[in-house]
């Protein structure tokens, strides 16, 4: 049964070798694009700057205060879109400040709650922003999550394709000599060098090859997912979307344009009375609508939070996303977001997670370029 086996297997190889083969030839660019990114996008957060501590002479001044006294010191021409209040008492707050419209502050003021005097600014990594921006899209706006999606594909089929060429035949797993192929010979040169060194890291790194890549696809199709579509929230309402084109109307009937912050300290005031176990990490502004706030509840953490939309003139307010009410299929996907963009946080779990994602973007590098080296070197041989 067990030579049966190994002849259908046989039979089957020299295909699943030439698709392995030219597909990653072909891909290897994107491949190594995509490893190389991910790789960058644990790295590059390590090297940013943390956060200054602060000592709070007194109570904290309401947060529409904290707002104007950012602006004052913000730049010419940036509109507030996101304040985060204090988390400590050693924990300033922040007001994030990019272009009219957008949702990804470009620039953090960081102000004392207890004195709304500024202590300090924090830019955005421009570097960080294109590698970000060259690992969802591949620069190729607005078009490129979907290609992306498609690489994601192939890379779990080159997972798969590679642990079968890796497997060994029933002898080999008989004798134990399978371990060989976990291992890279030290007589090894050449051409037997970097084979070894793609089936031995590739035996290693598949299982997380293949679930970085499926989730990527995840990401980007999320529609075609149970617990992907509509029940997660990708984007905040207000923050950009359905009120950016109302921004002229709504400041011509007020005789002007309000203020980012207006309503916002009746908009928290609300929030702490209807959920006063809940924590406020953040609100988005920068529209005329509704203020979009996101609270953690006890017992789901930072990664799992509700959104809430509240009025910024009479504090009505309506859940956009809560975790206690999402089904297993939300559920999952929100944790399978989580791993993939390594959200798990300053934790032994989250920082072995990290190594791990640095590992593989590596790994998938090294797939891209020892992929290509093998057929170099193979064609070499032939023609000499």
């Amino acid at each position: 049964m067990e030579d049966a086996h190994d002849d259908s297997r046989c039979r089957l190889m020299p295909l699943i070798r030439k698709l392995h083969r030219w597909i990653g030839l072909i891909l290897a660019i994107p491949f190594a694009l995509q490893g190389l990114t991910g790789f960058l996008m644990v790295v590059l957060p390590q090297e940013a700057p943390g956060r200054p501590q602060i000592v709070q002479s007194g109570p904290p001044l309401p947060a529409s205060q904290l707002v104007a006294a950012a602006r004052a010191a913000a730049p010419a021409g940036l509109t507030a879109l996101r304040y985060a209040p204090s988390q400590g008492l050693h924990d300033p707050a922040s007001v994030g400040f990019g272009p009219a419209g957008g949702h990804r502050p470009a620039l953090e003021i960081l102000v004392d709650p207890s004195s709304a005097h500024v202590i300090g600014t924090q830019k955005r990594s421009a570097l960080y922003g294109f590698v970000l921006r060259l690992h969802t899209t591949l620069l190729l706006l607005p078009v490129g999550r979907g290609p992306m999606g498609w690489v994601g594909v192939f890379l779990v089929g080159m997972a798969v394709s590679g642990i079968v060429l890796w497997w060994p035949r029933s002898h080999l797993w008989r004798s134990g000599l399978w371990r060989r192929g976990l291992m890279i010979s030290r007589k090894a040169r050449g051409l037997r060098l970097w084979r070894e060194t793609h089936l031995a890291v590739g035996a290693w790194m598949f299982l997380l090859l293949g679930f970085m890549g499926g989730s990527g696809v995840m990401i980007c199709y999320p529609d075609m997912f149970p617990g992907g579509g509509a029940g997660q929230h990708r984007q905040p309402p207000g923050d950009g979307g359905e009120h950016r084109g109302h921004r002229h109307a709504a400041g011509a009937d007020a005789g002007g344009m309000e203020a980012e912050e207006d309503g916002l300290d009746t908009a928290l005031a609300a929030i702490r009375q209807a959920r006063p176990d809940d924590t406020i990490t953040d609100v988005q502004m920068g529209t005329p609508g509704p203020f979009v706030v996101r609270v953690v509840q006890p017992g789901y953490g930072a990664n799992r939070p509700t959104s809430v939309r509240i009025d910024r003139h009479d504090g009505a307010m309506t859940v956009v996303t809560d975790p206690g009410t999402q089904g297993v299929g939300q559920r999952l996907y929100a944790w399978i977001r989580i791993l993939h963009q390594n959200r798990l946080g300053p934790t032994l779990p989250g920082y072995a997670w990290s190594v791990l994602i640095g590992l593989n973007g590596l790994a998938l590098c090294l797939f891209s370029v020892s992929g290509v080296v093998m057929w170099v070197l193979r064609r070499a041989r032939a023609n000499g």
